[in-house]
């Protein structure tokens, strides 16, 4: 492909950084990767179409395909170039502003959805990185114009439907073969916490589960390895002290030759989220071979088979104590279930050849 793509990330970290470095690094094609700091994301969402439209009057960048994050409020940045049309506009969803859950009870502000929605209607095509996000996203938009009075544009999750494809990010997994796991002190189930140490991630439902274990004396072993800010939930220091006899691993594995070798160590990997567009972590785990104990909710039952769904989602916050306590007691059967085959289709092997079916579409 000789038409350059130019991807444009206001917020350019975390698995955004880590997706755009993937289509560079896996795909044979001319990505230019236009990035912003990943710091004040409402000013980013306000700021980046004008600094973007500053970038693309330089004699550098020819007309070719924009592919967009949903930090770009896209409608504005067609607005504020010349001739438009001889770009390509493609707009890609890694969380939107419309259902993605705040960290206290307030009112939503309707700033930032509405300029998903408007970059959407502004795209040529819209990705998303999950059937579930993109079912999530367009059913919350009726009820999102529902709060208005009167000139209600209409039709508009119809209008975006028909331009929607799923397309998954890649994850690196085939590289996790090169760790081994470290070799086992008992047999005591080891449960995971690979997730970030915030809000949406439920944390308190994940070591109030816990605490119940260790009063019934059911025995267990922790590994938590998740990223974390300065400013994380409190509980997560009540659980360092109260469990503090079962913990392998605690805190952000800096070196990701660790992380994969506490992956590879583990035998449970737990989300408590509620909030979960795509999973890289428990993705990650997955391949690992770690036995995982999901919401029967958001991205999940599209990774878990329903023929296991019953016994891998649990539904509410007792079964999830109630199924967690079971393969603690059978920890040798657990062992030998697992669901590596699931992940191992979003490996770049398998993602790169999507991508570029759908570059070389839009190629001019």
């Amino acid at each position: 492909m000789t038409t350059p793509i130019y991807a444009l990330e206001p917020f350019y970290s975390g698995s955004h950084k880590q997706f755009l470095t993937g289509l560079q690094n896996h795909l044979d094609a001319d990505i230019r990767i236009a990035p912003m700091s990943p710091h004040h994301w409402k000013w980013r969402m306000h700021g980046s179409a004008q600094y973007y439209a500053d970038l693309m009057a330089g004699e550098s960048w020819k007309p070719g395909i924009i592919l967009a994050s949903d930090f770009v409020c896209l409608s504005a940045l067609r607005g504020l170039i010349p001739n438009p049309a001889q770009w390509t506009w493609l707009l890609y969803f890694h969380e939107n502003q419309l259902t993605y859950p705040f960290r206290e009870k307030q009112d939503r502000d309707l700033t930032y959805g509405h300029m998903n929605i408007q970059s959407a209607m502004a795209a040529d095509r819209v990705y998303f990185n999950s059937y579930f996000h993109m079912q999530d996203f367009l059913g919350a938009i009726p009820k999102f114009y529902e709060r208005f009075v009167d000139y209600i544009p209409q039709d508009i999750p119809q209008r975006i439907r028909t331009k929607s494809a799923v397309l998954p990010i890649g994850l690196e997994l085939e590289r996790f073969d090169s760790v081994a796991a470290p070799a086992r002190e008992n047999d005591a189930g080891i449960i995971l916490w690979n997730q970030r140490w915030e809000h949406d991630k439920n944390p308190a439902l994940f070591f109030t589960t816990l605490f119940q274990l260790v009063e019934e004396d059911i025995s267990f072993r922790l590994i938590v390895c998740g990223e974390h800010f300065e400013d994380y939930p409190a509980i997560f220091e009540e659980a360092r002290e109260k469990l503090s006899d079962r913990i392998i691993h605690w805190g952000y594995a800096q070196e990701w030759e660790k992380y994969a070798a506490l992956l590879h160590q583990a035998d449970i990997v737990v989300s408590t989220a509620e909030h979960e567009f795509f999973g890289i972590a428990a993705l990650e785990a997955l391949y690992c071979r770690c036995y995982p104990l999901f919401p029967k909710r958001l991205v999940y039952p599209e990774y878990i088979p329903e023929e296991r769904q019953k016994s891998n989602l649990y539904t509410s916050d007792q079964d999830l104590y109630r199924k967690l306590r079971f393969v603690l007691r059978r920890i040798e059967d657990t062992r030998r279930f697992h669901f590596r085959d699931i992940s191992k289709q979003f490996d770049w092997a398998y993602v790169a050849p999507q991508w570029k079916r759908v570059l070389t579409h839009w190629t001019k």
